[in-house]
């Protein structure tokens, strides 16, 4: 069994000026104490427009700043909004593959769709809509990873042929991961060899289902 922390960047209601820079501070300290005690993972959230829930807008940058601090510990974005017009596909490829240089080799690309309606509209996009957004995206990054030349003529982006650099550390790719609680996302997750992270509040027991289609596929 391994155990890993994952911070929110919660910092409750108004006022912020004091409380938001010290939450997001301390998330880092949070993650070298992890480092120091054995832990395995950190995990780093990416939000929008979440007023209480987490302030933390910047999954990527949670984790350079950890993986900097740290010798050991794995810092993997949970989530890192793969949507193009949130997030362009070259610019995750690229960020991503930065911080598995600086941190050798310690990134893993955690992805997802958003949180829900409040952060997806905020860049004028619904839910229904970001599925084939993320699709499109986590087919096309490990491509820019692995390809010396990468071009990508798609619904959602489209890329003339480009070397995309830094190339990772990891070969052939830092692991994927993509954050699930519907057994379609779970089984296209199996079918694509990418893990799925359920968070879930509930009893464990009830995400048993969803372990049991992915071990199935």
């Amino acid at each position: 069994m391994e155990f890993g922390v994952f911070t929110g960047g919660a910092v409750g209601p108004r006022p912020w000026e004091e409380h938001e820079p010290l939450r997001l501070r301390r998330d880092v300290e949070i993650g070298t104490a992890a480092d120091r005690a054995g832990y395995q993972t950190f995990w780093a959230p990416e939000h929008h427009a979440l007023e209480v829930y987490s302030h933390c807008s910047s999954s990527h940058l949670m984790c350079l700043a950890v993986g900097m601090r740290t010798q050991r510990i794995r810092v993997i974005t949970g989530i890192f909004n793969l949507c193009p017009p949130i997030n362009h596909p070259v610019r995750v490829a690229e960020q991503i593959a930065m911080i598995d240089v600086l941190t050798n080799g310690r990134v893993e690309l955690g992805t997802g769709r958003g949180s829900g309606s409040t952060l997806v509209n905020t860049f004028g996009y619904t839910n229904e809509q970001t599925r084939e957004l993320w699709d499109e995206a986590i087919r096309a990054i490990p491509k820019m990873w692995t390809q010396d030349l990468f071009s990508w003529q798609g619904k959602h982006f489209s890329v003339p042929e480009r070397c995309i650099i830094p190339k990772p550390v990891q070969k052939p790719h830092p692991p994927l991961w993509v954050t699930a609680s519907n057994p379609p996302t779970v089984e296209l997750a199996a079918r694509m060899g990418i893990g799925v992270g359920m968070f879930s509040f509930s009893d464990p027991a009830v995400l048993e289902p969803l372990v049991r289609t992915y071990k199935a596929n």
